[in-house]
């Protein structure tokens, strides 16, 4: 079981904040029990336990576009 919770951050809500703590409840336990007419199996495997992860995101929505210059409204070339 996963738990996430979001948080939009920084100007024009670019960034979000993002926690996700997985198994909340303590429950992930790896052990598995096979029954057969030959045989029982108990299986006990290393898992992760209870864990927290912080993720930070920032939309990079038209970086690197050039500027539009109001001034210059008819369409000829800009001059360098």
């Amino acid at each position: 079981m996963e738990y996430k919770c979001r948080k939009k951050i920084l100007k024009q809500q670019k960034g979000e904040l993002k926690v996700t703590v997985f198994d909340l409840l303590k429950q992930n336990q790896a052990i598995s029990r096979t029954v057969t007419e030959a045989y029982v199996e108990d299986t006990q495997s290393r898992v992760l336990q209870q864990y927290f992860m912080i993720t930070f995101t920032y939309k990079l929505k038209n970086f690197g576009a050039a500027k539009t210059n109001n001034r210059n409204n008819n369409n000829s070339r800009p001059k360098f």
